[in-house]
Formats: C-alpha cells, sequence, structure tokens
C-alpha cells in the first residue's frame, strides 16, 4: 500500500469475580508489585463518594474518599506513558503504548499478570477477560487513489462490507455477541459469551487521510476462572 500503520496502543484487562478489599489490595502491593526500576512511578487510585441526605426537608451533601487501587507507569524520554499498570478492587489493566509485537505483549503480559493472580485470595477469580487495541493508518499515496478497500479485505467480520466503498471522511461502528470457548491450562474446556466491538475512523490528521481503528474484544464467564 502507498502508506504505513501502526498498532498505538493495546490494553488488556482482567475483571475479578468479587471485588478486593483494601488489605488484600495491599497484599498484591507488597507481594507482587513490577521490579523495582520498571516502573518507576506508583501513585494511590482514590475514589471519590458523593452522598446526599435529606436534613429537615434540605439537602444535605457530603463527600467521602478512599483508596481504590494503585497505578503504576513508565515513561518514555518524551514524558508521554510507555506503559502502565492499574489494580483496583474490581479489576486490573496493563496498557502498552509502546507494541512491538504479539509475542513481547504476551510475554510482558505473563510476567506481570502472573504474581498478581498467585495473590488472589480464595474464592476470587477472573469473571471477564477483554483486549483492546488502537490501529492508526496515515494514506501517503495519492488522494485520488484512496480508498478503504486499499485496507479492509472484502469479507472481513469485522467490518460491514459497504465501508469499503467509502472514499472519503467516515465513521462506522460494528458490535455483536457470539458463543465461544478455549481450553484451561487443565485440560478443561471453558465456554464465554464474547462481546466483539470494532470503530473505523477516517478523518484528517496533520494534513493526511488518517485510519483509525479501535477493536474491543471481551470474554465473559459463566463461571469464574480460578488460579
Amino acid at each position: 500500500h502507498a502508506g504505513n500503520h501502526s498498532i498505538e496502543q493495546v490494553i488488556l484487562a482482567l475483571e475479578w469475580s468479587v471485588p478486593l478489599s483494601l488489605e488484600q489490595l495491599e497484599s498484591i502491593r507488597k507481594n507482587a508489585r513490577p521490579p523495582e526500576g520498571t516502573y518507576p512511578r506508583e501513585e494511590p487510585q482514590i475514589s471519590f463518594n458523593m452522598n446526599v441526605d435529606i436534613f429537615n426537608g434540605v439537602p444535605r451533601p457530603s463527600q467521602s474518599q478512599e483508596l481504590s487501587g494503585y497505578v503504576y507507569s513508565r515513561f518514555s524520554t518524551s514524558g508521554q506513558i510507555e506503559k502502565q499498570i492499574q489494580i483496583s478492587g474490581k479489576s486490573c489493566l496493563f496498557i502498552a503504548s509502546d507494541y512491538l509485537s504479539w509475542e513481547a505483549f504476551q510475554d510482558e503480559v505473563n510476567s506481570i499478570f502472573g504474581p498478581i493472580l498467585a495473590q488472589l485470595p480464595g474464592g476470587c477469580g477472573v469473571d471477564a477477560i477483554g483486549l483492546q487495541y488502537t490501529d492508526k493508518f496515515k494514506w501517503t499515496g495519492e488522494r485520488a487513489d484512496w480508498t478503504l478497500s486499499s485496507i479492509i479485505k472484502s469479507g472481513s467480520r469485522y467490518a460491514a462490507e459497504y465501508v469499503r466503498e467509502c472514499d472519503d471522511y467516515c465513521h462506522s461502528h460494528l458490535g455483536y455477541f457470539e458463543n465461544n470457548s478455549v481450553s484451561h491450562n487443565s485440560g478443561e474446556k471453558v465456554e464465554f459469551r464474547q462481546l466483539d466491538n470494532v470503530n473505523i475512523d477516517v478523518v484528517e490528521q496533520d494534513g493526511f487521510i488518517t485510519l483509525v481503528l479501535l477493536s474491543s474484544h471481551k470474554g465473559i464467564f459463566g463461571n469464574p476462572i480460578c488460579t
């Protein structure tokens, strides 16, 4: 093609089957934190709660805050977030903005999530797994030659066929559920409900026609997967 593309960001998320307590989060922080120096910035996540009580017919708002998790960040030389780990009572996210390959991403995911999963308390498992990635394609060829059919293949399950005919700025969203299954490490077949969402945006950035693909895939388990 007369252009180039790159995956700008990949996010992998695990959702816990039961909320973790502050004590359990602290245990993960102490026993499963990233190796020293790999994620220089550690910050607490604070959640804010707003309540409104009625006292003598008059609304009386009150606000409280509490620790809800931790964030570990690594930055590039330009100061942009390169990688980030977010651990909360409801989930754990790994964000990579320096994606190189699927193999390298998997290796890092295993090194991060392995120790965290080992610290989950009994009775707590994974309810859902989500993968989201952003891919950007900048067209550097002739404007008259641009069409989405140059990038999206015919019959793709992730894009409606009519989108391929678009030769100007456009937006398309496709989302659907399907039933799926995968083999667990134990050899047991695990069934799950899969939700796929694909957003296609064709816009102008820095004078170039740019295609931005935001795709998310989420597997929701009928029974939590326990480590």
